[in-house]
C-alpha cells in the first residue's frame, strides 16, 4: 500500500509543477499538506529520475531563497502518431509538449483511395524505427497513436474519417 502512496505522492508533485506558477518545494508542500522532509524526498526522486530539474534560485526579503522546479526538457520524451487523409504524422514531444522532431508520411499518393487498416498499421510498424531514431533522450515507454472518425474494432477497419 505504501508505494501506491508513494506513486500517487510522486504524481502529485509533478502535476504541481506542471499547475503552478514558479513551483518551489515549500509552495508544493504547503498545496500537498506534506512536510517538507517528505516533500524533499519526493522531489530527490524525481530529480534522480531526470524527470525534474531545479532551475533559477527565487528572490525573497525574507528566509531562504526558494529553488524553482521544472519539468527536465532535455531527457525524456514521448512519442505520438496520428493518421489523416491516408497520411501518418508522427512527433517527438519534450515533457512540456514542446516539438523536438516531426516527419510525415503519405502512404498512398491518391488522397481518394482508401487504404486498408492492413497496410496503414504496416507503414506505421515500418516507419516507426526511423522516427524514434531522432529522439534525443530517453523515450517514455508509451506510444500515442490517433485516429480520426469511428473505428470498429471488431473488423479492425475505420468506418468514417472526419476531414
Amino acid at each position: 500500500m505504501s508505494s501506491i502512496i508513494q506513486n500517487s505522492n510522486l504524481q502529485n508533485v509533478l502535476n504541481c509543477v506542471y499547475k503552478m506558477e514558479s513551483p518551489t518545494r515549500a509552495r508544493i508542500a504547503q498545496r500537498l499538506d506534506l512536510s517538507r522532509t517528505a516533500l524533499t524526498s519526493l522531489v530527490n526522486e524525481l530529480v534522480e529520475l531526470d524527470l525534474l530539474v531545479e532551475k533559477e534560485t527565487e528572490e525573497h526579503k525574507n528566509g531562504r531563497p526558494g529553488v524553482i522546479l521544472s519539468p527536465n526538457t532535455t531527457s525524456w520524451f514521448a512519442c505520438g502518431a496520428s493518421f489523416d487523409q491516408n497520411t501518418w504524422s508522427f512527433v517527438i514531444l519534450n515533457l512540456l509538449g514542446e516539438v523536438v522532431y516531426r516527419r510525415q508520411v503519405q502512404i498512398d499518393p491518391d488522397p481518394i483511395k482508401t487504404v486498408s487498416s492492413d497496410y496503414a498499421v504496416s507503414c506505421l510498424v515500418e516507419t516507426l524505427p526511423s522516427v524514434l531514431q531522432h529522439c534525443p533522450g530517453k523515450l517514455l515507454p508509451m506510444i500515442g497513436i490517433g485516429v480520426p472518425g469511428f473505428i470498429d474494432k471488431e473488423q479492425g477497419m475505420i468506418e468514417y474519417a472526419s476531414d
